[in-house]
């Protein structure tokens, strides 16, 4: 015999048994009252009331009764029509349906008799070596055309066991079901008994025609399994009447689908999940079909159904690092409500034979099991509680870190990855024409001094945001030469180049830099002759010339160029620059051959003779502060910058010898716009206090607040201006700034009086 046929003839004795095999029964108790009358044929099954704490319970016993009960001569409406009509008659009644009419539900329905029932108790104790298990239930049978009861049933089932009985039930079921453990099944059995009891009690009048139903016995299947994703396969065993058609249906998903009669009334039914497959909490119904179309219907009592096709959100951003004795891989977690967790898979190639290393309820992972100088490609992807899982991050590529410093000198003549660790450069490095260099996240490479990387190929040194790759001097007192690109297609992302002579020069290369920092190197950028590169995101600072381009067309966008001897200095080239702030160099902007046009940058100042900006530049509308919170406005060309020394010095005497006289007549408009035609020719301590002194008396206190503090931050060493900053603030009740300015200007004049005794009452308060 097949073993399948064996396993299934196991099952279906299991449940034959499942009432006496390895059982003590106890405790039963009946209780019927029957009245003799019309007995209706056609009845409806209502929802049982639970009067115990147990959760689901009275559905379950109902179910357990209805399937006993549709053997019975009666005609049966489904349970699915019947709490429809009953949902609709609670919610339009607002009463329970033990409050409504019998005749009304019944109207409804198109029922002749009701039957109610309701959970009276249930009980668990699960123990060590105990275990009970009991269920009591009271059901009874109302005329709704008369609204006369016409009988009364309860009856009780309990299990005492002394410890968990391994029968052949349990066994078939770790074929059937894994999910369903011996507790489980006990309590199936006890729920099954229990409706079958009830209707043993029930009065089928004389004279009732017996369709002749085929007989169901029992249905379990593996419903808690659940959720089913795809490929996973649902099962179902019924047992009853030999020889007929068995199916089944999942509402909501499929119907009709076939069972297998594996032995003399035995069947065994299965349905492998397909893509696309959804449902939620469908019960599962078994039919048996005699071909003259009389069918028994069994509900399976063991559970809901849950199938779940649909993948997670897909995990994202995964990014690695590298240890010598590990690799740590962190990304972003997925916000879904049937997460179960995350799959990381690695390979050995970039593309396939990835396999499953570990499954983590958390988006990080360290991974030890590796071997040294091998490279891994890591790939992770969500999974839900269906087994689906969700698209699959890019991989990513991570080896072992090397334990100690590793030399590069000579020539690179095949393509070469230098994992994440540390590497010294010795001498010239040499990366041989055609050939690619890929430098891994997390790298250091130390130069000794004079040491350079010359790259004839490619160059790709690709960090991330948190693991950097950084170009170093070996000691911070000692320059390299540099790294020089003369072909292939370069990239340097997330890269900190510094202490270099030239830290990077290109030669008619198109090298792409973007979100990297260069900082204390002689020059940072050369690009000489076209292609030329393209840089954005990037910082460039504390050098002594930023960028300098020859005969080049280099793209400039989004960096920060600041704080260096010289920003940008061009011979012969024309640069495409937007959306930088190119401020605070000795000088901005230097060309020479041709005119450069260096609109929609921030250039520290509106006022062109502010812009530090020498030879063929050009700037007409600029940003009026730092990208990117900058408005692009037209550039102001100062009246007076065209002067002469001495021609500038009549001009400002004049104007401030106007102001004053405005000022003492009180025409303190005509003084404002005078003292600020002054600042245009040259700025001074007193020009500032007067000029917010009349802005003062015109009751603008925020516009002479704005001139004190631009005046006490460019001549932070002048008390007055301090004080009269700190004195206003005080005025506007803006106590926390005022405080600050008036201790700054006792800390200049530590003789003033009234400044202490403003403090000394700002303290007291």
């Amino acid at each position: 015999m097949p073993i399948r046929t064996i396993i299934a003839s196991a099952f279906i004795f299991a449940l034959i048994l499942s009432g006496c095999t390895g059982m003590k029964q106890a405790e039963k108790k009946t209780d019927t009252t029957a009245i003799s009358g019309n007995y209706p044929r056609v009845v409806a099954v209502m929802p049982f009331a639970n009067e115990t704490s147990e959760i689901g319970i009275s559905g379950q016993i109902r179910r357990s009764f209805y399937n006993h009960f549709s053997s019975k001569p009666f005609q049966d409406i489904e349970l699915s029509v019947t709490d429809a009509k009953v949902a609709a008659a609670e919610k339009t009644s607002g009463k329970t349906i033990f409050e409504v009419p019998p005749k009304e539900i019944a109207d409804s329905i198109g029922a002749e008799g009701i039957i109610y029932g309701k959970v009276t108790d249930f009980q668990k104790v699960y123990a060590v070596a105990y275990s009970q298990i009991g269920a009591e239930a009271e059901v009874w049978m109302v005329d709704a055309r008369t609204g006369q009861e016409l009988w009364r049933i309860k009856e009780s089932v309990r299990y005492h066991e002394g410890g968990i009985p391994l029968t052949p039930m349990g066994a078939v079921m770790t074929i059937v079901s894994t999910a369903v453990n011996i507790r489980d099944i006990q309590q199936v059995r006890v729920i099954n008994e229990l409706g079958w009891k009830l209707n043993e009690k029930i009065i089928t009048p004389e004279g009732f025609k017996f369709e002749g139903k085929p007989v169901i016995k029992n249905v379990i299947s593996n419903a808690k399994e659940g959720p089913f994703g795809k490929g996973r396969t649902i099962k179902v065993a019924m047992e009853g009447d030999k020889g007929l058609v068995g199916l089944f249906d999942i509402p909501g998903l499929k119907r009709a689908l076939p069972f297998k009669e594996v032995a003399s009334g035995e069947y065994l039914g299965e349905y492998v999940v397909a893509p696309g497959d959804n449902v939620k909490e469908a019960p599962l119904i078994a039919y048996l079909r005699r071909p003259t179309g009389e069918e028994g219907q069994w509900f399976d009592i063991s559970g809901f159904l849950t199938v779940d096709t649909t993948p997670p959100p897909p995990a994202t951003d995964l990014k690695g690092r590298a240890f010598v004795d590990r690799i740590e891989l962190s990304w972003k977690g997925v916000n879904a409500p049937d997460l179960k967790g995350y799959k990381v898979l690695r390979s050995k190639k970039p593309l396939s034979d990835f396999e499953e290393v570990a499954v983590t309820e958390v988006p990080v992972f360290s991974d030890k099991l590796l071997e040294p100088k091998e490279a891994y490609y890591y790939r992770v992807a969500s999974l839900d509680s269906a087994g689906n899982e969700g698209e699959r991050t890019e991989p990513v590529r991570l080896s072992l870190r090397e334990r100690d410093i590793i030399e590069l000198t000579g020539t690179i003549e095949r393509d070469t990855t230098l994992n994440a660790g540390l590497y010294l450069v010795k001498g010239t490095l040499i990366v041989a024409s055609g050939v690619t260099l890929t430098v891994s996240p997390d790298t250091k490479i130390y130069f000794e001094k004079d040491a350079e990387i010359k790259a004839q190929g490619t160059l790709d040194a690709q960090g991330e945001a948190e693991l950097w790759i950084e170009f170093l001097p070996r000691t911070p007192e000692e320059r390299y030469l540099g790294i020089s690109l003369e072909g292939g297609s370069p990239k340097l992302r997330y890269a900190r180049v510094q202490g270099a002579q030239t830290a990077i020069t290109t030669k008619d290369t198109p090298l792409e830099i973007a979100d990297s920092v260069f900082e204390n190197n002689s020059t940072a950028i050369h690009a000489r002759g076209t292609p030329s590169p393209r840089i954005t995101g990037s910082t460039i600072w504390h050098n002594v010339v930023a960028v300098r381009a020859d005969d080049s067309r280099a793209v400039l966008s989004k960096n920060e160029i600041t704080r260096n001897a010289s920003g940008i200095i061009g011979v012969n080239s024309q640069i495409e620059a937007s959306d930088n702030n190119i401020y605070a160099n000795e000088t901005n902007a230097e060309f020479t051959g041709h005119a450069v046009a260096l609109d929609n940058n921030y250039l520290g100042s509106i006022n062109t003779e502010e812009m530090r900006i020498k030879g063929d530049v050009k700037a007409a509308k600029v940003l009026n502060s730092p990208y990117p919170g900058g408005r692009l406005v037209d550039a102001l060309v100062n009246p007076y910058a065209m002067l002469t020394p001495a021609q500038r010095k009549e001009a400002l005497a004049e104007l401030l010898l106007k102001g004053g006289k405005y000022f003492k007549d009180r025409n303190f408009g005509k003084a404002a716009s005078t003292f600020e035609e002054a600042l245009k020719i040259e700025e001074s301590p007193t020009t500032y206090y007067y000029l917010a002194l009349s802005y003062k008396d015109m009751d603008d206190s925020e516009k002479a607040l704005s001139f004190l503090k631009k005046g006490s931050e460019k001549y932070p060493m002048d008390s007055i201006l301090v004080k009269s900053y700190g004195l206003l603030l005080y005025e506007r009740n803006r106590m926390d700034e005022a405080r600050g300015a008036l201790k700054e200007a006792l800390r200049l004049n530590p003789g003033d009086k009234q400044i202490k005794f403003i403090l000394e009452t700002m303290e007291a308060k």
